[in-house]
């Protein structure tokens, strides 16, 4: 009997192999409610193994219930849930994680006050919850690019204090205090925790947070670097005495790719400050096009390097404005894209253009605006097709952006000038905003003109709204006449160009 067990055993262990190799992924299961949240749907954004970002839609019932059941994430990763002016900024999540998180969210700020997180997972989350308590509680809203040098060097170091503390409390390390600084052999020491035992996931997220940390610290002297515009010699002073000097001549190890501030400043102040050291050193290279792709090419080594290639080709097609500007930037990176060698992201560069030139064909002028119907603060719905007949001067902005606000004292001046002429309409469309905040932005400008509130996020899309303030302007027969207008603060210029429309 022993021995017919013994070869079944033998006969069945492939299969068992097998089965297990093919066995379905744990998913990602997150729930909760969030009372008084303004939004009916939220997204929740994951990267997948390339680093490449999807997104799941979480829907929120009228009491603030919302479930999600996901296999989008395939390992640990921070990510965050957003709809406007809702956001829940660095939640962790892992395969298997069953994370129920509660909250009054009438808005960002109130939610992040009230958040509670509890399930498995809970533990990997409590770092950043307990961070934003205590910040709260001792009112630390300091504006950073305000402080001197002294100031935010004193800044940095009182910050690390309580991080340090707060990872040994919830990653649990009490004892080892030496173990949460950055070095090859590991951060936190938790071999014999039962924390760590119970979340295979806690040791890789005590890691991701404090090299985020540490990432962090060194973003904040970079933008002071850049702010005050220091010369060469004090820039790299203010570096050398305050950044761990084994991460800064280290900038390229593999096991940094954790950190989400990790890939965040190697794609933006790290790399500005390279080439910006290298412009003080050669002033020709301040005209050099695409200077800051070569030094990529040139200097960064390891998983870093391909990742900020794909980044920095996404962001400028982005912001590409026209066909033309598309055009050009397809051919001046060929020789960048080819040089990547993960297929994924040489096809989600080319699927970027292709989606890119398709959004720019619709906002040509001479097309039709593209269609949306939106909901004024006064409740009646309003699409472009009601306007017919009259030219359109479109501002799209938000609440939270000081530059549009800035406008609305010359868009006053310009609507009383013309609020009578039958000729035009003046309309001002929220977008990216929260209903709460633009409604409260509204109570304090009290404009004249016609209020819409772009709350699904169509009028952001199809008008590709990829920076505001922006204002549009659309003829008598409904097409598009500026896709980049002038602003009302513009004046004549701005007042000669609508009367032109309105004359034909």
């Amino acid at each position: 009997m022993k021995k017919l067990t013994l070869i079944l055993s033998i006969i069945l262990a492939p299969f068992a192999l097998i089965a297990q190799q093919k066995a379905k992924p744990l998913p990602l299961i997150i729930k909760g409610k969030l009372t008084n949240c303004p939004e009916s749907k939220l997204v929740i954004y994951f990267r997948d193994k390339n680093e490449l970002i999807l997104s799941d839609t979480i829907k929120v019932d009228k009491e603030g219930n919302f479930y999600l059941k996901t296999y989008k994430v395939t390992g640990p990763q921070k990510t965050r849930i957003v709809q406007n002016n809702i956001q829940i900024n660095d939640l962790y999540v892992a395969p298997g994680y069953q994370l129920n998180i509660t909250a009054d969210a009438p808005n960002t700020l109130t939610l992040i006050t009230t958040i509670k997180i509890t399930g498995h997972g809970a533990q990997s989350n409590k770092y950043d919850i307990k961070f934003d308590s205590v910040n709260f509680a001792r009112k630390n809203f300091t504006e950073v690019y305000k402080l001197n040098e002294a100031e935010l060097i004193a800044y940095i170091k009182q910050r690390k204090k309580l991080r340090d503390s707060l990872l040994k409390v919830v990653f649990g390390a009490p004892n080892a205090p030496k173990q949460l600084s950055i070095n090859r052999a590991g951060i936190i020491d938790l071999t014999n925790n039962t924390l760590a035992q119970a979340d295979k996931y806690l040791f890789h997220f005590g890691k991701m947070i404090t090299y985020d940390n540490a990432f962090s610290d060194l973003s904040l002297l970079l933008q002071y670097v850049q702010l005050n515009n220091l010369d060469r010699e004090s820039s790299m002073n203010l570096i050398r005495n305050n950044v761990d000097q084994d991460i800064w001549t280290n900038m390229f190890r593999p096991e940094y790719f954790i950190s989400k501030e990790y890939k965040d400043i190697m794609t933006s102040r790290y790399l500005s400050f390279l080439t910006r050291m290298d412009r003080l050193r050669d002033t020709t290279l301040k005209t050099r096009k695409n200077y800051g792709l070569e030094k990529v090419r040139d200097t960064y080594k390891g998983p870093i390097k391909e990742f900020t290639f794909y980044n920095l080709i996404d962001d400028k097609t982005y912001f590409a404005k026209s066909l033309d500007e598309l055009s050009t930037l397809v051919e001046d990176t060929k020789p960048f894209v080819a040089s990547i060698s993960n297929d994924q992201l040489k096809k989600a560069i080319t699927k970027n253009f292709a989606d890119k030139e398709t959004d720019l064909m619709k906002t040509q002028i001479g097309k039709p605006a593209p269609n949306f119907t939106a909901i004024s603060n006064l409740g009646k719905p309003y699409k472009i097709a009601d306007f017919k007949g009259k030219v359109v001067y479109i501002d799209l902005w938000a609440s939270w952006c000081g530059p549009c606000r800035a406008e609305t004292p010359a868009f006053r001046s310009l609507y009383t000038k013309y609020k009578d002429d039958d000729r035009i309409a003046f309309i001002s469309i929220a977008v990216s905003d929260g209903i709460n905040e633009w409604k409260k932005a509204i109570k304090e400008d009290k404009p004249e003109w016609l209020q819409l509130l772009d709350k699904d996020g169509k009028v952001y899309k199809s008008y590709a709204a990829n920076f505001i303030p922006k204002f549009i302007v659309v003829d008598k027969q409904g097409n598009i006449v500026s896709f980049d207008a002038s602003r009302p603060s513009d004046g004549k210029q701005t007042e000669d160009m609508l009367l032109a429309e309105m004359a034909k």
